[in-house]
């Protein structure tokens, strides 16, 4: 999923970074991490998506959906 659409459907990231992966694989690509956090009462949920970076844009990579 593009990033312009994710922005549509969740609005602004509370936090972003940029980042290198893959690394240890010995075939690095460049990243940028975006986090979403919504609270509940007293639990909290954290959305961290990645993307990564393609001639055409950036694409939807992986995400974790945790609690903090």
């Amino acid at each position: 999923m593009p990033r312009d659409r994710v922005q549509a459907l969740l609005g602004t990231p509370v936090e972003t970074a940029s980042k290198t992966y893959g690394g240890a694989t010995g075939n690095p690509w460049n990243g940028l991490e975006w986090t979403y956090s919504w609270k509940q009462g007293y639990s909290a949920r954290r959305l961290v998506l990645v993307f990564q970076s393609t001639g055409g844009g950036w694409l939807l990579n992986n995400w974790d959906w945790r609690n903090y």
